[in-house]
């Protein structure tokens, strides 16, 4: 196994621990994995620890997830942000939108 300073890094934002230390333990066996509960606290440790890629919840209370990747967009455009959620949609439901 590689050392965990040359591991990739990967912040995990989801404001369940259930969830947040599930991916955490998925994903520590190859990533330096860093985790926050609020969006707010995601965005610190972006700063502080630049990670690889995010994993990071839709519906959180206080900052959306949605707000929060519109302000990752503005620190580092090209970071990987992958988005979740286990709100489940109703049919024809509109889902919000991301300024271009």
């Amino acid at each position: 196994m590689t050392a965990a300073t040359e591991l990739p890094h990967i912040l995990v934002i989801d404001d369940e621990m259930g969830p947040r230390e599930s991916l955490r333990m998925l994903l520590k066996p190859n990533y330096q994995v860093h985790t926050a509960d609020c969006v707010a606290t995601g965005l610190k440790l972006l700063k502080e620890k630049n990670p690889d890629t995010i994993v990071m919840d839709i519906r959180m209370p206080g900052m959306s997830g949605i707000e929060g990747l519109r302000q990752i967009r503005e620190i580092d455009p090209h970071l990987s942000v992958i988005m979740l959620t286990g709100f489940i949609a109703r049919p024809n439901m509109p889902l919000p939108k991301l300024k271009s």
